[in-house]
């Protein structure tokens, strides 16, 4: 089982989507916490990838989550998808 209700790294308020990379690393959408969590293959808990000060990822969102073949991270947000690296940095967004 990976995660649990809460507001803690692998808590979640409201799930809305998951996908796994090419490595089994799984990745949950929360909208309710605007936030995407990493888990290893066996579900640990390894990041939080989300808005910091200064550095605004989610505004809407993520309300679900792709993950392309070199590792970048695709999440809707609203009305755009972001495109985050493997850090989970901005690198576009398309509104």
């Amino acid at each position: 089982m990976v995660g649990s209700a809460g507001r803690g790294n692998a808590q979640f308020a409201k799930t809305a989507g998951v996908n796994v990379d090419s490595r089994g690393n799984i990745y949950v959408a929360d909208v309710g916490l605007h936030r995407l969590q990493e888990f290893d293959p066996e579900g640990r808990f390894m990041r939080v990838i989300a808005s910091q000060a200064g550095r605004a990822i989610f505004r809407e969102g993520p309300s679900s989550v792709a993950i392309g073949p070199t590792g970048i991270i695709y999440a809707a947000d609203g009305r755009s998808i972001v495109r985050l690296d493997r850090d989970g940095k901005v690198i576009s967004r398309w509104n």
